[in-house]
C-alpha cells in the first residue's frame, strides 16, 4: 500500500479514534478519579475557607492540568514499546508524521478541550452543591480568562519535551524526561555563566559571577535585558515545540524504518 506522505485527515481521524477506542477505559477511569478528587478538594476547601469562586477553581485546577497532561503525554506511546504491540503500531498503514499529528493533537489539543470541558462541569456542580450545602449565594463565574488560556498553551509547548521522551525512553519516560530536563538545563546553565563571564570579563569580579555595573551605561543594561528577555520568550514560545515535534518525528521514523 502506498503511504500519501502528506497528512491526510481521513486517516489522521481513524488514528485518533482507533487510540481513544484503545485506551477509553483508562481514560475513563484516570479522569473520573481525578475529576472526583478535584471535586473532593475544592469543597473542603469551601468548606474551610467559607467561600468558593473561579480563582480557588483555577489555582487548584491548573496544576494537576499540567502535571496530569506531561503524564498523559509521556505514556502515549506506550503501544510502540511494548514488544505485543508495537508490530500492530507500526504496521499500521499510515505515515509516520500522520502518527505523530494523532499522537501530538491528541495529548496536547484534545486533552486541553477534554480537561477545560470537564472542569467547567465540575465548576457548576460544586458551585449549586456549595450553594446547597453551605449556604453560599449561586453564582457560576466565568472560568475562561487570560490565565488559563495562557496555562494551557504553555502546556502545549512544554508537553512537545515529553512527547520526545514518550518516544525515545522505553521504560520510566516521565521521570527520564524530567531527569534529562535538569541535567541539559544544568548543562546550559554552566555554559551560559562561562561564556558570560568570558565575554564580560572586564565586568565581572576575579572571584565569582558578580557582575560591575559601576561602569556600564543605564541603557545598556536595560537594552541587554530586554534583548534577551525577548529572544528567550520567541524561543520558548515559537521554537520550544517546532524543534522538538521535529526531533520526534525522525526518532520516530528511525523506529519505523
Amino acid at each position: 500500500m502506498t503511504r500519501n506522505k502528506l497528512i491526510n485527515l481521513r486517516n489522521l481521524f481513524l488514528f485518533i479514534k482507533r487510540y481513544i477506542f484503545i485506551n477509553k477505559k483508562k481514560l475513563s477511569i484516570e479522569f473520573g478519579s481525578v475529576s472526583a478528587t478535584i471535586i473532593a478538594i475544592l469543597m473542603f476547601t469551601a468548606y474551610n475557607t467559607n467561600s468558593y469562586n473561579s480563582d480557588i477553581l483555577l489555582s487548584t485546577f491548573l496544576p494537576i492540568f499540567f502535571l496530569g497532561g506531561l503524564i498523559f503525554t509521556s505514556s502515549s506511546f506506550k503501544e510502540l514499546h511494548d514488544p505485543k504491540s508495537s508490530c500492530s503500531f507500526l504496521t499500521f498503514p499510515i505515515s509516520t508524521l500522520e502518527k505523530l499529528t494523532g499522537l501530538w493533537l491528541t495529548t496536547s489539543v484534545l486533552f486541553s478541550v477534554a480537561s477545560i470541558a470537564t472542569i467547567y462541569i465540575i465548576h457548576i456542580l460544586v458551585s449549586i452543591l456549595s450553594s446547597q450545602l453551605f449556604d453560599f449565594q449561586l453564582q457560576i463565574d466565568n472560568i475562561f480568562v487570560a490565565e488559563l488560556f495562557k496555562k494551557v498553551a504553555s502546556y502545549i509547548v512544554f508537553q512537545s519535551i515529553f512527547l520526545l521522551g514518550a518516544i525515545y525512553f522505553r521504560k520510566n519516560n516521565f521521570l527520564k524526561t524530567i531527569l534529562s530536563i535538569f541535567i541539559v538545563f544544568t548543562i546550559y546553565a554552566i555554559l551560559t555563566g562561562l561564556a558570560g563571564r568570558i565575554l564580560f570579563s572586564d565586568y565581572v569580579g576575579n572571584h565569582g559571577f558578580s557582575f560591575n555595573t559601576d561602569n556600564v551605561s543605564p541603557n545598556i543594561i536595560f537594552s541587554l535585558k530586554n534583548t534577551i528577555s525577548q529572544i528567550l520568550n520567541f524561543s520558548y514560545w515559537y521554537l520550544t515545540a517546532p524543534f522538538f515535534l521535529i526531533i520526534s518525528y525522525f526518532r520516530l521514523k528511525e523506529r519505523q524504518i
